[in-house]
C-alpha cells in the first residue's frame, strides 16, 4: 500500500486525530516490513 493511500485512510477513520499522519503511515510501513 501506497503511503499516501495509508496516510488519506488514517486521516479519515482517525478522523484527524493524527497530528502527522504522512508519518504514522510510513511508520506503520516500517513496522510491517520488519
Amino acid at each position: 500500500m501506497d503511503v499516501a493511500v495509508l496516510a488519506d485512510y488514517l486521516k479519515d477513520k482517525g478522523r484527524n486525530r493524527f497530528p502527522d499522519p504522512e508519518g504514522v503511515a510510513a511508520c506503520i510501513q516500517k513496522a510491517a516490513r520488519a
